[in-house]
C-alpha cells in the first residue's frame, strides 16, 4: 500500500516537472501549422480559430499547476455591423 501511494506521487512529481517545462503541445485542429486549408481551393487558407494561428494549445497540467500561458482564440471572423457606429 505505502509502495502504490509513493508509485503515484513520483508519476505526479514527473508530470508536474514535465508540465512546468513544456508547457504547450501541438494544436490538434490545426496539425501544429496555425492554418486551416480551405476544402474547395486547397490554397486559401485561415488562422487556426483553437489556437488563434499559434500552432500551439496549452497543456492540462500546465493549466493546474499554473504554467505558460492560456491561449486565447482572437481570429473568428467578426459580424460586420460590429464595425460600423450608429450616426
Amino acid at each position: 500500500m505505502v509502495a502504490a501511494v509513493s508509485l503515484l506521487i513520483a508519476i505526479a512529481l514527473v508530470f508536474g516537472i514535465s508540465a512546468a517545462l513544456h508547457p504547450y503541445v501541438k494544436c490538434e485542429a490545426c496539425d501544429g501549422k496555425g492554418k486551416h486549408f480551405g476544402g474547395v481551393f486547397g490554397y486559401a487558407h485561415r488562422p487556426c480559430h483553437r489556437c488563434s494561428g499559434t500552432g500551439q494549445r496549452q497543456r492540462l497540467t500546465a493549466a493546474i499547476i499554473g504554467k505558460g500561458k492560456r491561449i486565447v482564440s482572437t481570429s473568428k471572423i467578426q459580424p460586420w455591423t460590429s464595425s460600423f457606429k450608429d450616426k
